[in-house]
């Protein structure tokens, strides 16, 4: 022992240290059982393991704010039509003669949102009336979303009636956006229009209590 000691300079002595020992890459290195002595491969795999990490979280990030939903928008020009309901013709019977006439059109009745009563509900006080009426021609519709999905924005059709503050009547409706219609195919645009037609018509004969 003593005669390699003195053979060994210092410096030989630390390089051969050096040499055989392996790499720290981890401070878990060394101190579980059986954990593999470090290889020329593996020297740096703390700072690669690192990168990859961190390019992952990177991805992660930039998948999450691309699949964040954003809402598009189309600009439309619509019209709101309205009538006053006339004199002599009391709520109930405009409402009748709404639904009467529309089933001369074939426009079929799903349903209504008496607004009022909810209000009612809520408040606990009488509230001035105002009601919904959905009408539909599913055909028609069927057709209309085929050839813009958009179009469903103006289903069903709505006609509503209200009374305001100063005690009027008024029968209420959105018209569609007539650009929209007239980018319809032909048959289509002519079915549209027809349903048009029939909720001005429908307007008019409730406002005037027509059966």
């Amino acid at each position: 022992m003593r005669n390699i000691r003195t053979e060994l300079a210092p410096a030989s002595c630390n390089a051969s240290i050096f040499a055989n020992q392996p790499l720290q890459t981890s401070p878990c290195q060394g101190r579980l059982k059986n954990f593999p002595p470090d290889k020329g491969w593996l020297r740096g795999v703390g700072l690669r393991g690192c990168c990859v990490l961190a390019l992952i979280i990177a991805c992660q990030s930039a998948m999450a704010e691309t699949s964040t939903p954003a809402l598009s928008y189309t600009e439309i020009k619509v019209q709101l039509a309205r009538v006053e309901i006339q004199q002599g013709v009391s709520f109930d019977d405009a409402v009748e003669s709404l639904k009467l006439r529309a089933n001369q059109y074939n426009l079929k009745f799903v349903g209504a949102n008496p607004l009022y009563k909810e209000i009612e509900a809520l408040t606990g006080k009488p509230a001035k009336r105002m009601e919904i009426f959905n009408f539909c021609d599913g055909l028609t519709a069927q057709q209309m979303i085929a050839a813009n999905p958009l179009m469903i924005s103006f289903m069903p059709c709505r006609i509503a009636l209200v009374e305001d503050a100063q005690g009027k009547r008024w029968i209420v409706s959105m018209m569609m956006d007539k650009e929209m219609i007239r980018a319809l195919p032909d048959e289509t645009r002519k079915n549209a229009e027809r349903i048009m037609s029939a909720m001005k018509d429908m307007m008019l004969a409730a406002s005037s209590g027509d059966l």
